[in-house]
This record gives C-alpha cells, sequence and structure tokens, in this order.
C-alpha cells in the first residue's frame, strides 16, 4: 500500500483520480494476502512439522476453508484491479 500511495502523491494523482486509487489499494492487499493464504495452503507438510501452532497445521483453519479464502481473494484482487483500469479510463487516465 505504501507503494501505491507514494505513486499517488508523486503523480499529483489525488484527489482527481481517489476511486482507481482506492481500487488499487484493495486490489494490492488482496492479492498480497492470498499469497500469503496460498503459502500457508501449499507449504502444509512443512508446516505440520516445523510450526504446528500455524492456523492450518493446528486445526483452527481447514484446508478447505483456506482454499475458499484464498481463491476468493484472488479473484478480489482481479475485480479490484480491473475497477481501477475502468475507473482510470472513465477520466482519461487508461490506455
Amino acid at each position: 500500500m505504501a507503494d501505491i500511495t507514494l505513486a499517488a502523491l508523486a503523480m499529483a494523482a489525488l484527489p482527481g483520480h481517489t476511486l482507481a486509487f482506492i481500487c488499487l489499494l484493495l486490489a494490492s492487499v488482496s492479492l498480497y494476502s492470498a499469497g500469503m493464504v496460498w503459502n500457508d495452503y501449499f507449504d502444509f507438510k512443512q508446516d505440520l512439522r516445523e510450526r504446528p501452532f500455524r492456523p492450518l497445521p493446528s486445526g483452527r483453519v481447514t484446508k478447505r476453508t483456506a482454499a475458499f479464502l484464498g481463491l476468493s481473494l484472488l479473484a478480489a484482487g482481479v475485480i479490484f484491479a480491473a475497477l481501477a483500469d475502468s475507473a482510470a479510463a472513465r477520466i482519461g487516465g487508461g490506455p
């Protein structure tokens, strides 16, 4: 989020591109979080041995729930990125 905010400030994009800015922030957070969920999902066997206290190995979160969350966050990130592109294009800031 810091990189997106710095870029928006450096380009003097605010307040004119506020909707695109917010959508980019949400896309970034969603995609980053999806990556963290998928990392835990695919490292499950290693975490069972080395980090049994983590949510998946400890059973606090099921693998099915983690997969659903990972897919949902990934989809949300793509949707927010598309919305940011659409918002930027509407105001003449897109390709």
